[in-house]
């Protein structure tokens, strides 16, 4: 019965880590959507 107890703790652990993104994937998000509207700006340039 012990050992199922363990298991619930660990799993509403991990639930609640899992609720939203971090810092780092906003971030790398951000960079790649930079890196699009630059290369979006730049090609326009060349029309």
């Amino acid at each position: 019965m012990r050992n199922l107890d363990c298991n619930n703790k660990v799993e509403r652990r991990m639930s609640k880590r899992r609720q939203g993104f971090t810092l780092v994937e906003i971030a790398i998000v951000l960079v790649i959507i930079g890196l699009l509207l630059g290369g979006i700006l730049k090609g326009q340039e060349l029309i």
